[in-house]
């Protein structure tokens, strides 16, 4: 998904319709994203880790609306329209609003972060007698 496209999914969310302003896109939105890009970073490297991929070795950033994070799909589509709507929903005041997106945010994002399986090392030795 572009950043044009959770935008989108946000305001769909919201229940507003999309701004006629450019530069709000660009200078809020973009601004917004790249911040949840940030707090989104540890839980796609998990969901990478999980399914066995590479974890991304930096964190990336939206020059444009049109750029798209690289993330897990399901994060992108579950999660991060969710962020975008609470800070949105909080930039109009909207507190109560914010608040249930910002929750909705943090549940998907925590409950989308699969566990990484791996070998449980005995730090006790071995068995004494």
């Amino acid at each position: 998904m572009t950043g044009s496209d959770i935008y989108n999914a946000a305001l769909a969310l919201t229940g507003e319709p999309p701004t006629s302003q450019g530069d709000y896109d660009t200078a809020v939105v973009l601004g917004l994203l790249n911040i949840i890009i940030c707090e989104v970073f540890p839980y796609n490297n998990i969901r990478r880790e999980a399914a066995g991929m590479k974890p991304l070795d930096t964190i990336p950033t939206l020059v444009a609306m049109d750029d798209s994070p690289g993330y897990e799909t399901v994060l992108e589509r579950e999660c991060m329209p969710y962020g975008l709507a609470a800070h949105l929903m909080l930039s109009d005041d909207e507190t109560g609003k914010a608040q249930f997106f910002n929750q909705k945010y943090e549940y998907s994002r925590e409950t989308l972060a699969s566990a990484v399986l791996g070998e449980v090392k005995d730090v006790y030795g071995e068995d004494e007698e």
